[in-house]
């Protein structure tokens, strides 16, 4: 797990999306955060083969709303934050 900081004018708009509409990771890809990413994919799977696979999507896209928005305005993120207001 790294400790590295992710920085880039990102768009809250698209990540909310592509996490929504794509299995819950597509949009931390997108932001650079790739194992938040495979980690929201593999729980979007498993949760899914019991039924409950709508509860990553919809807390990811949450989720990269608020670290894209945070990108957005100049700001920088961790690999694995979440929900915060950045570092």
């Amino acid at each position: 797990m790294s400790d590295e900081m992710i920085s880039g004018e990102k768009s809250p708009i698209v990540a909310l999306l592509l996490n929504l509409c794509l299995l819950g990771c597509v949009g931390y890809f997108y932001m650079g955060q790739w194992q938040k990413g495979v980690a929201a994919l593999v729980a979007t799977l498993v949760l899914s083969s019991i039924g409950i696979g709508l509860i990553i999507p919809v807390l990811t896209c949450i989720d990269g709303y608020m670290q894209a928005k945070i990108m957005e305005e100049g700001g920088s993120v961790k690999h694995w934050t979440f929900f915060s207001n950045g570092a």
